[in-house]
């Protein structure tokens, strides 16, 4: 074979997966900001890298000074860390856009080699559902695209096993497996709960508890070995139990999925569609094994368990989104169709065959053509206005700010005055904060919710910040007159604000249309000048520079 006959070969391999990618990327970096937690994450690794010595008690905090500190996300930290300081922003923007060419790439190898179905499958399913799964992705970057990664692949390894492609020996990876993705994010719960669908599904399906042995023994390996191969110790797991289990109804990502709500449409039809998909293949799918199309015991379990997590939580739609594109052959199988239409006229399907004959030419060739160039140019429009491989941080200038806004210019203030102490900061700030702040400040709440702080502390600190209840707020507000605070940091549409002007204990210290900066009267010598704010616009690697390391030494 040829060189280009070889090029050619390949290219029409990839061209359904090349596609999926660009429409994928195209919303991402249509949508894409920083999520707050990166900066945890780099924090931990700047922590190690900078003093050689691993945190495991925490300094960041007033609230919390030496507790003890479980980050089940450090190897992520170090990642991006290495990333950003060893090659920059660039580097660590190609490695999402490589994690989720990756996972589609997965789910065309999974259709083809595993479920041995058209390409269309997941050229489709993956433009019908890029949104869905594409928010996964929009924070830059987070842990969590590890969870993606992890997830995916046990499904490819355990649908080849359950359709025997694989001997079941190939279990013994599993804790492995397992082992590495809980240091890289605490969604590894979401592979102990994939094994523990596949072991009830077997012993389920071949009627032998003997059945489903080697998938609890998988899971009790990886249980074992996690607890060994991880900085913590069994403390680890003490940790991911309890972060499991915490009340999170104060975090607006984990509130449950508001099926009333038109702003989450496609949300509500994605569980909708699973639900009525599983109860068409129970309904006419007779009893048959040894059926490949068959949508088995296990996968349905897996679907049902992502719809109820996703009902309960929504941020978990994107798991819900990968596992139905991923069982999408399953759960659309052409026999399960001629079922349902041969039940319901008596007739031959014959719109298949018209289907089959669109296949060469429309659905098959033009469409994914015309998609491939349309998201190209969109990317090329997008690419022309900045730079695709960087990601913009919202500050005070930042026009249409969306998911969030940082106080830039408020921090800069308070890194050049001449005052340290204790900053109290809303929950979802903090690790920006003691980013740009640490030593001198101290931060009263940070995103290490369950990592570092109490419930109770939590609660604490969340109620001086309440918008929906602003009684609660005011109430709060006496009690942080009498707390450890020196300085607070507040939105400009808090309900405390009043409050604050009012108060004869604290002084405006810094002020812009979005924050406030306030300090105790009786510890202010005198109030600096607020520094310039240029229109510039900053980006993650203008966070991540040589003086903003050195300050972790």
């Amino acid at each position: 074979m040829s060189v280009w006959a070889k090029l050619n070969a390949w290219g029409k391999k990839a061209f359904y997966p090349l596609t999926a990618w660009m429409d994928a990327w195209l919303c991402v970096v249509t949508h894409q900001f920083v999520d707050p937690d990166l900066w945890g994450r780099l924090s931990v690794a700047a922590l190690y890298f900078q003093t050689g010595r691993f945190p495991y008690r925490d300094v960041f905090s007033y609230t919390a000074p030496n507790a003890r500190w479980v980050d089940h996300e450090w190897l992520t930290g170090f990642v991006f860390y290495q990333l950003l300081t060893g090659g920059g922003e660039s580097i660590l923007m190609a490695l999402q856009a490589g994690i989720l060419l990756g996972l589609l790439v997965a789910i065309f190898a999974l259709h083809r080699q595993v479920y041995q179905v058209s390409g269309l499958f997941g050229l489709y399913g993956s433009l019908l559902l890029s949104r869905l799964y594409g928010i996964g992705f929009y924070p830059a970057v987070r842990s969590h695209v590890f969870s993606f990664v992890g997830f995916l692949g046990f499904v490819f390894l355990l649908e080849k096993i359950r359709l025997k492609q694989l001997s079941l020996r190939w279990l013994g990876l599993f804790p492995v497996l397992l082992a590495l993705w809980g240091n890289l994010h605490g969604g590894v719960a979401m592979g102990f709960l994939l094994l523990e669908c596949y072991w009830l599904g077997a012993m389920i399906q071949q009627r032998s508890w003997r059945s489903g042995v080697p998938y609890g023994l998988a899971a009790l390996g990886g249980v074992v070995l996690l607890a060994v191969l991880n900085p913590y110790g069994v403390s680890y797991w003490a940790f991911l139990i309890a972060a499991w289990t915490w009340d999170r109804s104060r975090i607006q990502e984990w509130d449950p999925l508001p099926l009333g709500s038109g702003l989450f449409v496609e949300q509500q039809l994605l569980v909708l569609a699973t639900v009525l998909l599983l109860a068409l293949n129970a309904i006419f799918w007779p009893r048959q094994p040894g059926n490949r199309e068959k949508l088995g015991l296990s996968p349905a379990l897996v679907l049902l368990l992502l719809v109820a997590m996703t009902l309960k939580s929504a941020r978990l739609q994107s798991f819900l989104s990968v596992a139905v594109l991923a069982y999408l052959p399953l759960l659309l199988s052409r026999g399960l169709f001629e079922r349902i239409i041969l039940a319901l006229k008596g007739s031959p399907p014959v719109v298949f065959a018209r289907l089959k004959g669109m296949q060469g030419g429309l659905l098959q060739r033009w469409v994914p053509l015309l998609v491939l160039l349309g998201s190209l140019g969109g990317l090329c429009f997008l690419g022309s206005q900045r730079n695709l491989l960087t990601v913009p941080v919202a500050d005070e200038l930042s026009e249409g700010a969306g998911v969030i806004r940082y106080p830039v210019a408020a921090l800069q203030y308070l890194r050049q005055s001449p005052y340290q102490g204790n900053l109290l900061v809303r929950f979802g700030l903090g690790e920006f904060a003691y980013w740009q702040l640490y030593p001198r400040f101290k931060v009263s709440m940070d995103g290490r919710y369950e990592e570092v702080y109490t419930q109770a502390q939590f609660l604490t600190n969340d109620a001086f910040f309440d918008r929906k209840h602003p009684k609660r707020a005011i109430q709060a507000a006496a009690q942080i007159h009498h707390s450890k605070a020196d300085f607070i940091l507040i939105e400009a549409n808090m309900p405390n604000l009043a409050t604050l002007e009012q108060s004869d204990q604290w002084q405006q210290l810094y002020g812009d249309p979005y924050f406030r900066v306030y300090g105790r009267k009786d510890g202010i010598a005198y109030v600096p000048e607020r520094p310039i704010i240029t229109n510039t616009v900053l980006t993650i690697g203008d966070f991540v520079r040589p003086d903003t390391l050195q300050r972790f030494r």
